[in-house]
């Protein structure tokens, strides 16, 4: 039985997602493979990166989400566009590990 493709909600729009404290970022998707990150507080307010992204949808409305930053931190994140949440783990270079869930909404 063929399947209808899932369709990601976030092109050529801007989301914000705010995991709490310094970690507020908002992000701007081209496309499947191109995505924009604005640091909004604490230590990332202003660093902005463009990022080759791989999305993968899980179901409708939500997606995995992963990336590699310059710094070398790797990002995986799930994106449920339905519930306006966000939960992303984070490896960074030096090995530390890091888990959070947050607030995902649409800016225009």
């Amino acid at each position: 039985m063929p399947t209808t493709p899932i369709e990601f909600p976030a092109i050529g729009s801007v989301y914000e997602v705010n995991f709490g404290g310094d970690f507020v970022f908002r992000y701007r998707f081209d496309s499947t493979s191109s995505m924009t990150l604005v640091g909004v507080t604490g230590q990332f307010k202003g660093v902005t990166e463009s990022l080759n992204v791989f999305v993968e949808p899980i179901r409708p409305g939500v997606f995995l989400v992963a990336w590699q930053e310059k710094a070398r931190t790797t990002v995986v994140q799930v994106q449920d566009y339905e519930r306006g949440q966000a939960f992303i783990a984070i490896t960074s270079p030096d090995s530390s590990f890091l888990r959070l869930k947050g607030q995902l909404k649409e800016l225009g």
